[in-house]
């Protein structure tokens, strides 16, 4: 997870740069144009300023539709994911979490994350809901409750999860990674 933080913010660095040096270019280009401009109406090459004005707007649309869609790059964020594995359980099980909500249970049609075998879980025991990069974790009613590093969720509490954190759903624990 951390390596993919220092990748993303890598990628996010050198599309500024790109960005900064296109609008650099663009300054560069505008102050030639009024260069050009000003010689052209001093000779009185109205021709060539017709010519030069239509160039401009065309230049300008295809610029500002660049800005646009880098503006939509900066905007989206990669989002991050969660893995939860499994600790006192055979076969082990792991989830990756990489969806908004994510609930977890027994009963396979009803949950995304499936812990097989296991009778003291919930048919839906658990949700994890993911809110600007953060995720958090929600008990959903369970018999045999739920429990973050040793403390139980109380219904309708919702607690944020961090790495290294443990999960105990009834008697299956998990570590988040």
């Amino acid at each position: 997870m951390v390596e993919a933080d220092y990748e993303y913010d890598y990628k996010l660095y050198i599309q500024k740069k790109r960005l900064l040096k296109a609008l650099s270019l663009i300054f560069i280009y505008q102050i030639i144009f009024f260069i050009i401009v000003f010689i052209s109406l001093n000779y009185q090459l109205i021709n060539v300023v017709y010519l030069i004005y239509f160039l401009d707007i065309d230049l300008i649309a295809s610029i500002s539709t660049y800005i646009i869609i880098c503006k939509n790059i900066f905007r989206s964020k990669k989002k991050k994911v969660l893995i939860l594995s499994s600790l006192n359980i055979y076969p082990d099980v792991q989830f990756l979490i990489d969806g908004d909500e994510y609930l977890i249970g027994k009963k396979q049609e009803l949950v995304d994350g499936w812990i097989p075998n296991q009778r003291m879980i919930s048919r839906l025991h658990a949700k994890i809901i993911r809110v600007d990069n953060q995720f958090f974790i929600t008990d959903e009613e369970s018999l045999n409750g739920t429990y973050l590093n040793g403390t139980k969720i109380t219904k309708k509490q919702i607690k944020r999860l961090k790495i290294g954190d443990r999960i105990r759903f009834a008697n299956v624990e998990f570590e988040v990674k």
